[in-house]
């Protein structure tokens, strides 16, 4: 087995890990990860996926440093192929440095999170055209249990 193989196999074996360890216990309708109402204070909105980007890479950002601000965030989408897996897509490129983070279909706001904490973590310092180390992995796990632990 290559290197590269290995590290594919250890990638999928925590992807199947952490979901077996969140299951579905935040289940939710695939609207409520992105449709928001008044909280009953007035003094905010309830969580959608776009708006925990920003909890997100705040807390990232304490963490491990602040993001490389030439790039610009676009947002959050759904990747519908047939055998997605998560990930940072880069649109703009070369004339823009857009950065659209995809993950997978899912109705749980948990596993949602677990997948846009990691790709957060790319965000951090992209590079585009090289594979993420296994280091730079390692540290997106990290921090995506931790996320789904802390807020969850």
């Amino acid at each position: 087995m290559t290197a590269d193989a290995k590290q594919r196999t250890c990638l999928w074996v925590m992807v199947v890990a952490m979901t077996t360890m969140i299951g579905n216990a935040g289940g939710v309708s695939a609207a409520e990860l992105w449709q928001t109402r008044s909280l009953p204070s007035n003094d905010g909105y309830t969580w959608t996926l776009t708006s925990r980007i920003g909890n997100m890479l705040k807390d990232a950002e304490a963490m491990f440093g602040e993001r490389d601000k030439e790039w610009t965030i676009l947002g959050v989408e759904v990747c519908m192929d047939q055998g997605a897996t998560p990930q940072n897509w880069y649109p703009g490129l070369p004339e823009r440095k857009d950065i659209i983070f995809q993950i997978t279909p899912v109705e749980d706001m948990q596993y949602a999170c677990y997948q846009l904490a990691h790709e957060v973590i790319h965000s951090l310092s992209p590079h585009k055209g090289k594979k993420a180390t296994m280091l730079e992995e390692g540290v997106a796990t990290w921090f995506a249990r931790w996320y789904v632990k802390e807020n969850f």
